[in-house]
């Protein structure tokens, strides 16, 4: 269960696993790569964190974290609650590790959790351009005050949202107000899947997206999504029902303990960042520890029933040991040898 306030935060700040996420569609900050901002990616990107709740100081608009519903206030704080939450701890047929984008990285994840592995590969968010079953839309393009605007008018045949990804710094314009905000100049934009708008069916909605034109590039990628929410939900439930479990016995700070019964091959999947420093046992048999994605740890299984240990060791901490123990072994001789010169010159002075 993980509470958020406004946005991740990583406590290792491990850039490596910063820039597995970023794949995956978080958003973060871009030159440094620092950590994970606020409103990152798709609502399916929350539930792969693993975050239950969400506070914030400010209302949110109906499904602006689609999924997340209202369950109580605190003087002016807002408690909501995920309500499409997996298993801690849930089970995929493969390990996906690269796609041409984040939305086509969450469908490989959301197709890999299905529990038939020969089955087709499932499109959960699709590209405006081959969304003709979820919605209808048009564009237009207009140069304005030194940008480059396309403005879109989209109307859903079901339940959807929209989303939106670029490989370089753009600007959402809902009714004219831009959404996306610059931190002060010693930051740069965020980057990463940004929320549009949620859409019921029949529903219309208009925006646009705009570049400074003298930064403009056609070889730049803009990504605008839709997602599939039935579907997704649908796909969620049924990864609570799946017949492989997992079950958490005990969870510390470094380790944790858990039994999986497991009716297939499969990969168990913890929603913990993944940083080489993990090991794992399997009924006491070490095993490896899979990066699922790059980003979260994970442990391939044959069919059977398992206890599961899970621990970590930070990085060169028995390089670390190592150089102490030559260190401790070194002191001590020197130690010795200066302790012996010292009696030796004591027996030196005695004599004179």
């Amino acid at each position: 269960m993980v509470i958020v306030i406004s946005g991740f935060f990583t406590s290792s700040r491990n850039r490596i696993t910063i820039e597995n996420m970023y794949k995956l569609g978080y958003n973060i900050q871009r030159a440094e790569q620092l950590w994970i901002t606020s409103y990152s990616g798709t609502y399916f990107n929350y539930t792969l964190a693993g975050v239950k709740y969400y506070i914030t100081e400010t209302p949110l608009e109906e499904n602006e974290v689609y999924g997340f519903e209202l369950i109580d206030t605190v003087e002016n704080l807002y408690l909501y609650e995920n309500k499409n939450m997996i298993p801690f701890g849930y089970f995929v047929n493969e390990n996906v590790l690269e796609a041409e984008n984040p939305f086509e990285m969450q469908n490989e994840i959301l197709s890999s959790m299905n529990k038939n592995e020969n089955s087709t590969k499932e499109k959960y968010m699709k590209s405006l351009e081959e969304a003709e079953d979820l919605l209808t839309y048009t564009k237009t393009e207009e140069e304005k005050d030194g940008e480059i605007l396309w403005k879109y008018e989209v109307t859903a045949k079901k339940d959807i949202n929209l989303y939106v990804y670029s490989d370089w710094e753009l600007q959402l314009y809902k009714e004219g107000t831009p959404q996306f905000k610059k931190y002060a100049d010693l930051w740069s934009t965020e980057a990463g899947i940004k929320g549009i708008k949620h859409l019921n069916e029949g529903e219309t909605y208009e925006f646009e997206i705009g570049v400074e034109e003298e930064t403009y590039n056609p070889e730049h990628i803009i990504y605008l999504y839709a997602t599939d929410n039935e579907k997704i939900e649908e796909q969620i439930q049924d990864l609570n029902q799946d017949e492989n479990q997992f079950s958490l016995e005990k969870i510390e700070k470094n380790t944790l303990d858990g039994k999986a019964f497991v009716t297939n091959k499969t990969y168990l999947v913890l929603p913990i960042a993944y940083d080489d420093g993990w090991r794992a046992t399997v009924n006491g048999e070490q095993v490896e520890v899979h990066g699922m994605s790059n980003a979260f740890c994970g442990i391939e299984l044959e069919p059977g029933e398992y206890e599961i240990h899970l621990y970590f060791i930070p990085r060169g901490f028995k390089l670390g040991m190592l150089l102490a123990g030559i260190s401790f072994i070194i002191f001590i001789g020197i130690w010795v040898l200066e302790k012996g010169k010292i009696k030796n010159d004591k027996k030196h002075i005695s004599k004179v």
